[in-house]
């Protein structure tokens, strides 16, 4: 049973509990001993989850009301379960608990021990539920974006892979132009589906960049577009970008609006999705065929910047980063070189990785874009709190004046993409 479902039928026990207006002392210190047990085993699982976010692991979907479940009044109903359990005479039936339990153990010695450990469980749960509350809102994009390939599992490829080359069965001859006219129709078909109704609304800026035109030339002629068309093309771009002909889907940002919508979603809608991202891939892997050069913007589906435009910058700023002076100027020994490069693969499968990558295509940026990097890093606790001792034992490594790069260690700092650093460092 999914820990969202062990929780809710903890919930149900004690509306159940709550609700006992008959029954034996035995039997109500029976089912108050089992709530027990079954919030041991909660309080386990929460702790199970707490450590798969830990790992960027995004396991289920909780989707509980927290403001409600971190009230303890509610769980033990403002005092009626110890009520129930006061109503009884205090040495009722313990011996029989030996049935069910070690009382040893539990160092029962009369009814009013049993509330006070239901009263325990629910202090641990409230304390853990809110801690995962806390990591998953503040989580870094890489665990949407392993949440959103684990949700793709469920999706048949075979099935997609054979329609797809029926498709190009039927086409006259797989011209890169036709493979572009795909790549819009899909997107197309699918947005038709209102996917993003939950999302927030777009701004008129956003909506000002969408190029109806445009979109219209790939689509089949005389293809009529309603009028939400724009504003659903606008929701869109937030999820997507364009490298050449390439649209690229940011998985982390979908895997997030994924998760936090679970429960509106439609499961069809979902898999429309999934769908979706197989039938780009499909689309891609033909284009790259006529264009090899393009092979450089599809992201590999481990998680790794490996064979992407991404992979030169991180290699660039690993390399400065694994140097001996950042062992030097480290706050912590486990900073080491394994750290930094799951940092550096981590940043740029963000959502950042745009930003850093624009940047880092100027070459008179280059230099700047490592010093905004370090900055970051001090202002997450990673490196010291010195940019003039870390700018001079930087400059030894890249032939630059240290004042200078001083001051880009400044400007790193209050990069938007600071904020990213600093909590990733505080869950790693």
């Amino acid at each position: 049973m999914s820990l969202r479902k062990d929780i809710l039928e903890c919930d149900k026990a004690l509306n159940i509990y709550a609700e006992l207006c008959t029954g034996s002392s035995n039997a109500r210190i029976f089912f108050a001993v089992s709530i027990h047990g079954m919030f041991v085993a909660v309080n386990k699982k929460i702790c199970h989850h707490l450590e798969a976010l830990d790992r960027n692991e995004c396991t289920e979907v909780l989707g509980l009301d927290f403001n409600k479940m971190k009230n303890p009044d509610y769980w033990l109903h403002n005092g009626k379960v110890k009520q129930i359990l006061q109503a009884l005479p205090p040495n009722a039936a313990l011996d029989a608990l030996s049935i069910v339990c070690d009382r040893e153990h539990l160092k029962i010695k009369d009814v009013m021990d049993i509330y006070q450990l239901l009263e325990e469980d629910v202090e641990v749960f409230i304390s853990l539920i809110t801690e995962a509350r806390e990591k998953t809102l503040k989580a870094p994009l890489c665990t949407f974006e392993n949440f959103f390939h684990k949700m793709c599992d469920r999706i048949d490829v075979n099935q997609i892979q054979t329609e797809h080359e029926e498709w190009k069965m039927n086409a006259s001859d797989l011209t890169f132009e036709i493979l572009k006219d795909k790549q819009v129709q899909v997107v197309h078909d699918f947005l038709l589906n209102n996917f993003f109704e939950w999302a927030n609304k777009p701004a008129t800026w956003e909506m000002e960049y969408v190029d109806l035109e445009r979109v219209k030339k790939h689509l089949p002629y005389g293809t009529n577009l309603p009028k939400e068309f724009m504003g659903y093309c606008a929701q869109w771009r937030r999820y997507t970008s364009w490298c050449s002909d390439i649209l690229i889907l940011h998985c982390g940002k979908l895997g997030k609006y994924l998760y936090m919508c679970d429960g509106k979603l439609m499961p069809e809608k979902k898999d429309e999705l999934f769908k979706l991202y197989y039938k780009l891939q499909f689309i891609h892997q033909d284009m790259v065929r006529i264009k090899p050069e393009l092979e450089q913007y599809l992201m590999e589906d481990n998680g790794s910047i490996e064979g992407t435009r991404y992979f030169g910058i991180g290699k660039s700023i690993t390399l400065l980063l694994t140097k001996d002076w950042f062992n030097a100027m480290s706050t912590e020994k486990k900073y080491n070189a394994a750290w930094t490069e799951q940092f550096v693969n981590a940043l740029l499968l963000s959502e950042w990785r745009d930003d850093i990558a624009d940047d880092w295509k100027k070459q008179d940026k280059r230099i700047s874009v490592l010093g905004y990097i370090i900055g970051c890093l001090i202002s997450a606790g990673v490196l010291k709190d010195n940019d003039a001792a870390i700018a001079s034992a930087v400059v030894k490594h890249i032939d630059f004046k240290d004042r200078s790069f001083g001051v880009y260690i400044g400007r790193g700092k209050k990069k938007p993409y600071c904020e990213w650093v600093c909590d990733y460092v505080k869950t790693h």
